[in-house]
């Protein structure tokens, strides 16, 4: 979780020394390739036959991978559809007061954003 917030700020701070308002933008439309999922899934499962500490240990990166993307889904839709930024309250305060759910349901809506492209369908009349 330190490495990939470090990655996230360290972008955005570069965005705002040079290129002002663009990591907003970029971060909207983040999404992980489709072969991911299927191999995180393996991996998981795989780690699972080894150890169960280390099946947990993948679950939990890939459950943090997956949940950045279903964060950048939340904003990519209430931004496609014009939403107030208010709207992605419930969200963090699912984040700030039960952090295994609200990463579980972002996870699992960025798993489902690889195959369903939710920001795309917004887009559309």
């Amino acid at each position: 979780l330190s490495m990939m917030l470090d990655l996230l700020l360290g972008r955005w701070m570069r965005s705002i020394a040079f290129d002002p308002g663009r990591f907003a933008g970029e971060f909207r439309q983040l999404t992980l390739p489709r072969w991911l999922l299927p191999l995180a899934v393996a991996l998981v499962w795989l780690g699972g036959l080894q150890d169960a500490a280390l099946m947990t240990d993948l679950l939990m990166v890939g459950m943090l991978l997956y949940g950045f993307v279903g964060l950048a889904v939340m904003h990519g839709v209430i931004q496609v559809r014009g939403l107030a930024v208010r709207w992605l309250l419930p969200v963090y305060l699912l984040l700030a007061f039960f952090p295994p759910q609200g990463i579980a349901t972002l996870a699992l809506l960025g798993a489902v954003d690889t195959f369903v492209q939710f920001r795309v369908q917004q887009g559309r009349p």
